[in-house]
């Protein structure tokens, strides 16, 4: 996807470094804070794993300490992830969201990794982005999800909520937490440094 001649110019990155660095710059910049002092200023974090019939919503709390479940966006017929765009932005006045994690659903055993349905992702994030100023005002990083269905599915999720848990969008759900989760973790070594990344 080419950025050129957009009018709107989201910030999406693929790897963790500057994904954090953009949040704390975002969070510390104006306040002058640095390192614990730039967590009162961070605000929450939120995760989409993005589908094609569900997309799971997930929310960290306090300060970035731990993920929650917030939400499962049900796309009926032929409505994308941009017709929720109102929902998503409601959610994340409501929770202090100042960044975004994306699932990346990489297919390594692919001779090209970032396929179909990695480009489908992007087009709803980018969709999200025209829809709505928010979107690209804030940092959004795309998050490697091999394998996170299947390690959702095998962990004996449907002994819980049946076997119909990919219908129900609970595994969107899960998936949206273990990516949040994944990143929350270096969000708090870096809160717990002596200086700003």
């Amino acid at each position: 996807v080419k950025w050129t001649n957009m009018l709107y110019e989201p910030i999406l990155h693929k790897s963790f470094r500057p994904f954090i660095r953009h949040v704390f710059l975002n969070a510390a910049s104006t306040q002058g804070k640095t390192g614990l002092e730039a967590g009162s200023t961070l605000g929450e974090i939120m995760a989409l794993d993005v589908g094609t019939r569900y997309t799971g919503v997930a929310v960290s709390m306090k300060n970035c300490t731990y993920p929650r479940s917030i939400d499962t966006i049900r796309h009926h017929g032929k409505k994308s992830l941009c017709d929720s765009t109102d929902k998503i932005v409601n959610l994340m006045e409501a929770h202090n969201v100042k960044s975004l994690v994306v699932g990346w659903p990489l297919d390594y055993e692919e001779m090209e990794p970032e396929g179909k349905q990695c480009r489908f992702v992007l087009r709803s994030i980018l969709q999200l982005c025209k829809t709505n100023v928010k979107f690209h005002k804030i940092p959004i990083l795309l998050q490697d999800e091999t394998n996170s269905t299947k390690d959702v599915i095998d962990s004996g999720i449907q002994s819980i909520f049946g076997r119909n848990v990919k219908g129900k969008g609970v595994v969107d759900q899960m998936v949206a937490i273990n990516l949040l989760n994944s990143v929350l973790v270096d969000v708090q070594e870096e809160l717990h440094r002596d200086y700003m990344p």
